[in-house]
């Protein structure tokens, strides 16, 4: 049984996976958040981690940048938050709490077999 994105909580246990990025193209396999609804992939060539986030059968993915001023988010409980000026997203990367005005950056995400793939050259 899937989760309201509104029921879901990151914790420090929030898992985190090494992605292969290959031609702008992030590539997890899907049994990396078959248990989960959420997890942080980290690439040596992005600049900012990417939340991967499953509601419903179907994947967003989220840049951990803020919007404001190119901070890197953190998790906390329901919410991602900018330790430099106090800015909230939800996990649909809308804006909570200013001072960021734009949602953060979501990329387009699709399944191939059993790989998400996600092209962080494609915003949405």
């Amino acid at each position: 049984m899937m989760l309201p994105i509104h029921d879901v909580v990151a914790n420090a246990k929030t898992k985190k996976y090494k992605a292969s990025l290959v031609d702008g193209t992030l590539t997890v396999p899907l049994a990396e958040i078959a248990d989960d609804n959420m997890l942080i992939l980290k690439n040596k060539e992005l600049e900012f981690n990417i939340l991967l986030i499953r509601k419903e059968g179907e994947f967003k993915a989220l840049q951990m940048m803020c919007t404001h001023e190119g901070v890197p988010v953190t998790l906390s409980g329901e919410t991602m938050h900018c330790s430099a000026h106090g800015s909230r997203f939800d996990f649909d990367g809308n804006v909570l709490q200013e001072p960021a005005l734009k949602p953060l950056i979501q990329y387009e995400v699709s399944l191939n077999n059993n790989s998400i793939l996600i092209n962080t050259t494609k915003s949405k």
